[in-house]
């Protein structure tokens, strides 16, 4: 089961990964384009905070049933999912589209990029057993 959780951990990276990209891309985008806040982009600014929920859920998960030293990227990780939380709660309460999407460019971007530089990019595109 150990090995599972590490391999499922292991996939869900690219749903954090592809998910972070689109929402940092649609609060680009709608900056630079001085957009209207769409419905996407609330959809984007929301779900990559619950898909990185589930990957920090699951890296717990590992970490605790297979007991090795704390991995250099859980404490990036949390601080991450803070950014990425506070980037859609920000969103959701300032008034100004403006607004909306620069708090998510900037927070869901920090937080993609604190993501892939402690991300452990040695481990296989795809899990095996």
């Amino acid at each position: 089961m150990n090995l599972w959780l590490l391999a499922i951990h292991n996939l869900v990276r690219w749903a954090v990964l592809l998910s972070g990209a689109y929402s940092f891309l649609r609060a680009s985008t709608g900056l630079l384009a001085r957009g209207g806040w769409l419905p996407a982009d609330q959809k984007a600014a929301r779900i990559y905070p619950i898909v990185l929920d589930v990957q920090v859920v699951l890296g717990l998960a590992t970490w605790f049933a297979l007991h090795p030293p704390v991995p250099p990227h859980a404490s990036a990780a949390v601080v991450a999912l803070v950014m990425a939380h506070a980037g859609t709660i920000y969103a959701k309460r300032t008034k100004t589209v403006r607004t909306k999407f620069q708090a998510v460019a900037l927070l869901h971007g920090l937080s993609l990029l604190l993501i892939a530089v402690r991300l452990d990019w040695s481990a296989p595109l795809i899990p095996h057993f």
